[in-house]
């Protein structure tokens, strides 16, 4: 077995954990947009959904794509705002957002996913 063996299986198991999460993210009717550089990565996925009035989730996938050898991981926010378009279209206060876990893998985080929403694992 050599480094490119290595770097292949990686590789497909990145492609695994990407296709986990988008099916993840369709079947909690999240919606998926592109960053635009405001308030996360630009030109990265953005998954967004309303949780309550003013409440927002949102996963981006800050390397999509640009770092060979990385897990596949987004990084997962609570937005408190009105509408989608105070984040998506504007540059909101720090103050109106707040990571909830940096690095989100759904092998390990996803309980807090769950948590969010007031649903049992």
């Amino acid at each position: 077995m050599n480094k490119e063996y290595f770097q292949k299986v990686l590789e497909e198991e990145q492609e695994i954990r990407r296709d986990k999460f988008y099916l993840f993210m369709k079947n909690e009717g999240f919606t998926e947009t592109i960053g635009k550089n405001l308030n996360f990565a630009d030109d990265m996925p953005l998954f967004y959904k309303r949780i309550g009035e003013n409440k927002f989730l949102v996963f981006n996938i800050p390397y999509y794509g640009k770092v060979k050898g990385r897990f596949f991981q987004a990084d997962f926010w609570r937005v408190k705002v009105n509408n989608e378009d105070a984040f998506l279209k504007k540059k909101i206060d720090k103050n109106l957002y707040d990571d909830i876990i940096l690095g989100f893998r759904m092998e390990r985080n996803l309980e807090l996913y769950y948590k969010e929403i007031g649903r049992e694992v």
